[in-house]
């Protein structure tokens, strides 16, 4: 922090220095002599080929240091999305057949990720066979991407302007904190600049050369930007005018100028007419709502009536966010000096860049390839949503036209005096200074960045909030690296499905499964609910553990557990609920070593607890044999209605006043409620309950609005905010003109009318009404207790099982339901649901996957009322009915 305090500092400094360097420099201009020969040309005579090859293998040993150094450590913020791709290419060498897989690869374009892509995916596993499964080898393909783009920057700037050109462009390129933080992120995106680059060239020498053949090939990789991300489709236009450009630089005749254009045309008309696939015409530009071409436009005058505004909002978002603001910190707008102000482009560079501009603008036709580079950079953000990464083509444009305005200076009479090495002393010094600024920038605010999750990478997010990266999820894959090296075998406990949300990506369960690969132990890690739920989201598996026809959970494991002998097994819970503090406190009973530590991730302490395999596993045995599903208590349980909405049902309630035989649910999902094809709009609802007076709901949203609803009505009516800042998914209870919220994390219960303390101690996880009107509270030590709060007494408790909820976000309650003479507590990871009668007795359990036909456990919501339990899966509500217990 300190070093970037101090850059403040630096900057003003550097600015006071440049402003004397200007004004000395105007008026040397106006007393220096004129010698014979302008400065560039002495600097062009100057550049034999032996003095540019070694020049330009200066800069790209500079570029290739700055995107490799300590590549092995966190010194630049990890993209998720980049660092997933060693998880598929690990499973692409296990499944092998590599060049089947790359066939089929030729017929996916519009690739999201690296081991979707047809040009990415053999690069990514070269690297990986070279080097191995190593954390961070994101940051070695990047680099090869990135190290390429400096090289085309050079071929492409020396054969449009000159050698001195090409130099400076290729230098200014590899020095640009954009490139350079996204060369070490990695990721689809960061080889489309040096794929740009390369068209731009090959249609350059096919036009200059006036050649068929070059231009067939022009044709062929300007095709291969459909493998690439969609930004690299402006290669396709840019490709014809670099071949125009070489055209009117070669003086060509029309009939040939015809020919080379129409071979590299016919060149894609042909691999398209090949193909005959349907997806390559909408890979040619996203299928996303929002973006142009995709509001229902039908006309030209409604795609511009449409988008007009749109466009000039991302137009001022983009020039803002490249040149102004947001390089480090999200959302700040406030102009100032230091590496974490500014945008994403440096100042110095902003400036010549402009002073380019308007010499290109004062001869549009010489510059038009690097005007075109520029427009079609600035228009990909412009017409789909501003992003850093998106970008990046602008800045190779806005790149060339900085070299466009260093080599418009040139010229000027004051220039001419200096010796050909003084200028080089210049030149060189500028930019190992720029790009020593650039590496320090990113190396010193990466640095500064919180551990937490969610944080913005330095010149990675520019405000659209998915450049995001959580350091401590980064630093603790690599402290299980070095455990599972030794023999541990790692059990992770997250239940934070919001910091794993692919819009925010964390990366928790990615770096353990990346560092058992980097300890050459893939079977030593394991995320427990994925495990336990049968279904992993994350790579390489995205999709079933295992069969679960022949085996659960508990076999599962420990038969990993017997394949890995581990010499002990680490259960890890970085975010502990009360739940998972419950169940560490078994496995220190079971004799494990149980320990705290201090984790920005989670509210309390992180806890970690060391096993050896037997007891902990036999502890699981055991859990899992409370929960499997028996037939006679499923024949209790039948199928009566299903209902389909138009979004995911999240949360379900009975409406007040209906009888035993029949009864209709409100229903709500992320931002709705509904009451069969009756719709309001409610933002986050996620807890709905009947007010007791009969005619009215009580909705509190997730950030703690209360809300009324007139049922006979239809419409929302009052809404006040409550105290808690947040409440998870089915954690309220409206009863009696009171909300009751338990907060699963810390285990208490709180009311609206403070009436609170008088509660029985527990680890609370979960809440439901009864329909006597007392509340049953669920523990998570396995303990249901039935409480009336008008009395401020307990009336009953009885043993049960209590799990966790894993559904959609962090802090969600324990399910527990109450009818008409029973109980009842869900486990959706098992879609698993236990029945107790009005005592208390434990009943059974049913697997509500097998009443409902389900392929896996994808329940969604529960609720209950009289005798029967509404489902939501999905989009579907079903309502079953309960036969009567025996009491």
């Amino acid at each position: 922090m300190t070093a970037l305090l101090a850059s403040a500092l630096v900057e003003r400094a550097l600015a006071v220095v440049g402003v004397l360097l200007v004004v000395g420099l105007l008026a040397r201009c106006a007393i220096a002599a004129r010698p014979a020969e302008p400065l560039l040309d002495r600097l062009e005579a100057s550049l034999t080929p032996a003095r540019e090859r070694l020049w330009i293998a200066l800069v790209l040993l500079c570029a290739l240091l700055m995107r490799t150094a300590l590549w092995d450590r966190d010194l630049n913020a990890p993209y998720w999305f980049a660092e997933t791709t060693q998880l598929w290419v690990a499973r692409a060498l296990t499944e092998g057949h590599l060049a089947r897989q790359w066939l089929e690869l030729l017929t996916t374009f519009d690739a999201a990720y690296p081991h979707r892509s047809a040009l990415m995916m053999p690069v990514a596993t070269a690297f990986q066979v070279i080097f191995g499964p190593v954390m961070h080898l994101a940051v070695l393909v990047g680099a090869f991407w990135g190290v390429l783009g400096v090289l085309l920057a050079w071929l492409l700037g020396r054969a449009l302007e000159g050698r001195v050109f090409g130099l400076v462009f290729a230098a200014l390129v590899a020095a640009s904190p954009l490139q350079l933080v996204w060369s070490r992120s990695g990721g689809i995106y960061v080889s489309g600049p040096a794929h740009v680059l390369l068209v731009l060239w090959l249609g350059h020498l096919a036009g200059r050369r006036r050649s068929i053949a070059l231009a067939v090939v022009t044709g062929i990789a300007a095709w291969c930007s459909l493998y690439q991300y969609y930004a690299a489709r402006v290669a396709i236009p840019l490709g014809f005018v670099a071949m125009i450009h070489g055209l009117r630089r070669a003086h060509t005749t029309f009939p040939k100028a015809v020919g080379v254009l129409g071979a590299g045309a016919f060149t894609l008309c042909a691999i398209f007419v090949a193909f005959r696939h349907a997806g390559v015409s909408p890979a040619l530009w996203p299928t996303y709502g929002g973006y142009l071409g995709n509001k229902g436009e039908r006309t030209l005058a409604d795609l511009v009536m449409q988008n007009a505004a749109e466009a000039g909002r991302q137009l001022r978002a983009a020039l803002e966010r490249y040149f102004l603001y947001t390089r480090a910190i999200r959302g700040d707008r406030t102009l100032g000096w230091g590496m974490q102000r500014g945008g994403l482009c440096f100042a110095p560079v902003a400036l010549l860049g402009a002073v380019g501009l308007l010499g290109a603008l004062r001869h549009p036709v010489r510059a038009f390839p690097w005007l075109a580079l520029m427009l079609a950079g600035l228009a990909l953000p412009v017409l789909s949503v501003t992003t850093a990464r998106r970008l990046l083509l602008f800045d190779l444009g806005w790149c060339a036209l900085a070299a466009l305005g260093i080599l418009a200076v040139l010229p000027l009479r004051c220039w001419r005096t200096l010796s050909v090495r003084t200028a080089n002393g210049i030149t060189v010094g500028g930019f190992l200074f720029l790009a020593g600024w650039s590496f320090a920038s990113m190396a010193l605010l990466t640095a500064a960045m919180p551990e937490r999750a969610g944080q913005p990478i330095p010149f990675g997010e520019s405000g659209f909030g998915d450049g995001i990266a959580c350091l401590r999820c980064v630093h603790a894959g690599e402290a299980w690296r070095t455990e599972i090296a030794r023999g541990e075998f790692i059990v992770l406990f997250d239940s934070d499905l919001e910091r794993e949300d692919r819009a925010c990506p964390g990366g928790l369960p990615l770096y353990g499964k990346q560092a058992a690969f980097a300890a050459g132990r893939n079977a030593s890690f394991v995320e427990f609910y994925s495990l336990v739920q049968n279904f992993d989201a994350e790579p390489p598996v995205a999709g079933a553990v295992f069969d679960r026809a022949r085996t659960d959970f508990a076999s599962h494991l420990a038969e990993r557990v017997r394949l890995a002998a581990p010499a002990s097994i680490v259960w890890h819970f970085e975010e502990p609920t009360q739940w998972e503090t419950w169940l560490s406190e078994q496995l220190r009973a079971a004799g494990g070593e149980l320990e705290t530590f201090a984790t920005p991730l989670s509210r309390l302490p992180g806890i970690r607890v060391r096993t050896p395999p037997e007891r902990a596993l036999a502890l699981l045995r055991d859990l899992a044999d409370r929960q499997h599903s028996e037939d006679r208590v499923c024949a209790l349980i039948s199928r009566e209605l299903r209902e389909v909405y138009p979004w995911e049902v999240w949360h379900i309630a009975p409406e007040p006043n209906t009888d035993s035989e029949r009864t209709s649910w409100l229903v709500g999902g992320w931002g709705a409620v509904a009451r069969g094809a009756q719709t309001l709009p409610v933002h986050g609802p996620n807890n709905l309950q009947p007010d007791p007076d009969g005619r009215r709901f009580r909705i509190l949203t997730r950030l703690g609005l209360d809300v009324g609803l007139d049922v006979s009505r239809w419409q929302l009516s009052e809404q006040r905010p409550l105290g808690p800042a947040r409440v998870g998914f089915d954690c309220a209870v409206y009863h009696r003109s009171a909300w009751w919220i338990v907060d699963p994390v810390t285990g208490t219960v709180s009311s609206t009318d403070g009436d609170s303390a008088w509660l029985p101690a527990g680890r609370w996880v979960g809440i439901a009404a009864t329909p006597d009107g007392s509340l049953a509270l669920a523990s998570a030590d396995q303990t249901v207790v039935l409480v009336r709060p008008e009395e401020r007494r307990e009336i009953a408790r009885f043993p049960a099982d209590v799990w966790p909820s894993r559904r959609a976000t962090f802090g969600e309650c324990s399910l527990v339901l109450a009818g008409d003479g029973w109980y009842a507590t869900f486990n959706p990871l098992l879609s698993a649901l236990t029945l107790y009668d009005r005592r208390g007795e434990r009943v059974g359990v049913c697997g509500l996957d097998r009443v409902l036909g389900l392929g896996a456990h994808r329940i969604t919501a529960i609720g209950a009322t009289g005798r029967h339990i509404g489902v939501g899966i999905s989009t579907q509500l079903e309502t079953l009915a309960l036969s009567s217990l025996t009491p």
